[in-house]
Formats: C-alpha cells, sequence, structure tokens
C-alpha cells in the first residue's frame, strides 16, 4: 500500500503522438486520495505494484506502451484502472 503521492511519466514522442497526447504530459496518481487504498483491491493494484518498487528502480512507460495498455483496457481485455479519488464516481 502506497501513503506517497507517485508519478507515472508518460513519455512523449512527437513523431507518434495525438492531440489528445499532448494535453497531459503526466498521469498523476496520488494513492492517498484512491478510494481503495488499505482495501484487497489495493493489495492486487497494478499501480502498487509499480509504485512500491525500491526507489531508483524505474519503470518507463512509452506511449506507444501506454497506447497499447489503453486500448486493451478498453476492449475489456484487462481490468480497467482501479484507482479513483475519493468521492468522485471514476476516471
Amino acid at each position: 500500500m502506497m501513503s506517497t503521492m507517485d508519478e507515472i511519466r508518460i513519455l512523449d514522442t512527437k513523431d507518434h503522438a495525438t492531440d489528445r497526447d499532448h494535453e497531459r504530459d503526466t498521469l498523476v496518481i496520488d494513492c492517498d486520495e484512491c478510494s481503495q487504498q488499505g482495501t484487497e483491491t489495493c493489495d492486487d493494484c497494478m499501480v502498487t505494484f509499480l509504485c512500491g518498487r525500491q526507489p531508483g528502480d524505474a519503470v518507463v512507460i512509452e506511449l506507444d506502451e501506454f497506447r497499447a495498455l489503453r486500448v486493451i483496457g478498453e476492449s475489456g481485455l484487462v481490468p480497467p484502472l482501479r484507482h479513483t479519488v475519493e468521492g468522485s464516481a471514476g476516471i
């Protein structure tokens, strides 16, 4: 379970980026704002796994990989991102 704000940076390669991709350079996931923090869902969360890594043990997701993950998630082949801000209906 994460208790500090962590960032997952989306690397923008200008050759392949769309207007939608330029709208944000960084996806910020603050586990302290997640409605699932401290639950079994949090324990099984990919963000918890990624952000729980040792400092300096970076995970870099390039833009093409991010797009592929988004398509896979939108198609229902993997569960949607579980992070939701407290008091919101979801992302």
